[in-house]
């Protein structure tokens, strides 16, 4: 009704449960699926609506808890992305939810961001590092935040 529009999005519980199955998968089978293909479904799901990242990025800190060497090799298109979520900043006209949203998304990012530099070859990773220079920098309240959470 009147000049709003409302996407409706289908496929959303199709793919969330996709990646709670990717998630599961790092724990219980990862060794009897490819690695590669692995690592570029849960890269797609970076980019993919609020709920999809954040299992995304639940599934990315998993992974460098169980295969830090195989993830270390896709560290370089990760950072992007993560990267992108970091410094995105909320619409003008964004209210409470959407804020709340982004602030959440930036925690997950740091925290994804504090699991990949606690692997053992993150410092061949530049730039993961050039990333947790930017957040030690810029996001020190976040990663302060994340740190004292304990979660990682």
């Amino acid at each position: 009704m009147g000049p709003f529009k409302n996407l409706v999005d289908d496929g959303i519980e199709l793919r969330r449960s996709a990646f709670e199955c990717l998630y599961n998968l790092v724990e219980h089978c990862l060794d009897r699926v490819s690695f590669h293909e692995f690592a570029e479904n849960v890269e797609k799901g970076l980019n993919d609506v609020h709920d999809i990242k954040q299992l995304a990025y639940l599934t990315l800190i998993r992974l460098t808890e169980t295969c830090p060497h195989q993830i270390a090799q896709h560290s370089d298109a990760i950072a992007d992305t993560m990267k992108v979520h970091l410094l995105s900043k909320p619409k003008q006209n964004a209210v409470k939810i959407d804020n709340d949203k982004q602030d959440e998304m930036k925690r997950m990012v740091v925290r994804t961001l504090v699991a990949m530099k606690g692997m053992q070859t993150h410092e061949r990773l530049p730039k993961v590092n050039e990333l947790f220079e930017l957040v030690t920098k810029d996001f020190a309240p976040v990663l302060a935040e994340v740190k004292a959470d304990g979660s990682v």
